[in-house]
Order: C-alpha cells, then structure tokens, then sequence
C-alpha cells in the first residue's frame, strides 16, 4: 500500500525508492528468519561435506547449488547427502543454465537434477544463457517451457533466474516471459545484484511492485553505490560484496519486498568474493541478523 501510494507522487523513481525506505525506517520483521548461500566464493573450492558444514557453522540455512559441469551434478548426491536432518541445513535450490549451444547436454543436465532433487523440497532455477547467438525469442520460450513442464510433471519447484548478460537478464524481462508462457507454476528469482546491472537500482520499487506476484525467491549481495560497467569484472566486484562491507543499503532493499508482502526465502549470493569463506560468511550473518532484529 505504502508503494503504491509513492507511485503517485509526481517525482522522480529515485526520490521514491528513499521516500519509502524512510517511511519503513528499515524496521523488518523481529522473528528469525533464515538466509541461505551460495557455493561461491571460495566454497566451491571446498568438498561437498566441506561446504555445508563451512555454511552451517557459519550461521546459514543451507546452500544454492550450481550445476554447470559434469563434477557438479556429480557432486549434487553428495550435497543432498548432508542435508537430510529435517533440523539441519537445507538445499532451497539447484540452479541450470540453458546455452542454446547443444540443446541435448543442456536438457539432459536438468533432467538429471531434477531426477535426484524430486521429492526433497528443492526448487529448479533455471538461466536462460547467451552463448547460443542465434538464439530467437520463441526459442527461448519453447526451452523454458519444456524444462518447467518437466520439473512439474516431477513435483519440483521451478523457477525463472534472470542474470546479468544473459538471454533473460533481469526480473522485468523474465516476468514478461512467464506471463506469456503462462503456467502458474513457474515462478521467478529476484535477484538485488542483476537489477542493480540492469540499471534498475534507482527504480527498485517499481520493479517489485510489478514482478512481486511471481517470485518465490531472492538474492542479496553487499554492493558499492555505484556499478562499475566497464567490464564484468568489475560489474561483479561493485554488486556482489560481503553483506557488512556494503555501501549500497541491501537492507533497504530488504525492508521495500517486505512493505510489498514478499515473505520468501532469501540467499546471500556470493560469486568470487576474495578470501576465506570462513571468515565474511559469518560476518555476513551477522550483518543479516541485525538487520532483521534477530
């Protein structure tokens, strides 16, 4: 309501995302809430049964596990194997990218993870990459068809995952495209550091506002005020930073999907932050936890 009463007040986005962090006075919700991790960041140097107990001893839910190579989905059965205790940690989600480059290995890849995921309450998020040049937009729709309608036929939890210079790159586009496929069940992941690079950092609210119906999930990421776009690399280093060494206020972040009614799970994405997981990952929790009044 808060949100909606802003967008009609005649200034611009920018005034708007902090008129509402100041009327929300980032006070989020005082029960627990959990975060979750990706195996980034030097964990994926780690061993599975490394990495969930670096995570879990660290404070989080568990971990967002990336399958891209045939030693990740070899190693997926022994994530799954550490995190069978109802109380212990969690896998929320695997995600896949789709190339377009052979369609072949990429439908086998998210066929096998969702063979091993059915059943355990972990979510398919899909990417839908670039490297397919050619690459038209009903065959983009017609590969995210068939792999939702695949894990749905399954019982798994499928999601759209914008990403930075990829085919679907931010939350807007994959809205419009699930919209159109429409299937209820296919949901989408909102993603603090993929808006903040597709120049969206100003108009957040607005972004939520619009794609909010459809997502099941989200990521934060500490990042600099500004994103560096002179290259990647340095796209990466300005939106993906540990929580408290952020200068951008991911908490307000956090605070705008609250006042929209966003109560999903949420990940700290962690991609080739430099150093010992160990040491930002419990800082990082640290900084969630305050945060959120925990």
């Amino acid at each position: 309501m808060i949100a909606a009463a802003l967008s009609r007040i005649p200034v611009c986005h920018a005034v708007r995302f902090v008129a509402l962090n100041l009327l929300l006075t980032v006070t989020l919700s005082a029960a627990p809430r959990p975060l979750y991790v990706y195996d980034f960041g030097g964990l994926e140097k780690l061993q599975p049964e490394e990495r969930v107990a670096v995570a879990a001893s660290s404070g989080f839910a568990g971990l967002v596990l990336n399958v891209a190579t045939p030693a990740d989905l070899a190693n997926l059965p022994r994530h799954l194997a550490r995190c069978t205790n109802p109380n212990g940690p969690h896998i929320l989600s695997v995600f896949v990218r789709y190339d377009f480059l052979d369609p072949t290995v990429d439908v086998a890849r998210y066929q096998e993870v969702v063979r091993l995921i059915a059943g355990r309450d972990i979510a398919l998020w899909i990417i839908l990459g670039n490297k397919g040049t050619n690459t038209t937009a009903a065959e983009g729709e017609a590969a995210l068809t068939a792999a939702a309608q695949y894990a749905i036929a399954n019982g798994v939890p499928v999601a759209l995952y914008p990403h930075s210079s990829c085919f679907i790159s931010n939350a807007e586009e994959g809205f419009a495209l699930i919209e159109k496929i429409n299937l209820p069940q296919i949901k989408l992941v909102l993603h603090l550091c993929h808006e903040l690079r597709a120049g969206n950092g100003a108009r957040l609210t607005e972004v939520i506002a619009k794609v909010g119906s459809r997502v099941s999930a989200m990521s934060i990421s500490g990042a600099a005020h500004a994103v560096d776009f002179t290259s990647k690399a340095t796209m990466d280093r300005t939106t993906v930073r540990p929580l408290d060494e952020s200068e951008l206020s991911w908490q307000n972040f956090i605070a705008a999907t609250d006042a929209a009614g966003l109560n999903v799970p949420v990940a700290f994405i962690n991609f080739k932050i430099p150093g010992d997981p160990a040491h930002y990952l419990p800082r990082s929790l640290t900084a969630w936890r305050k945060a959120t009044g925990q």
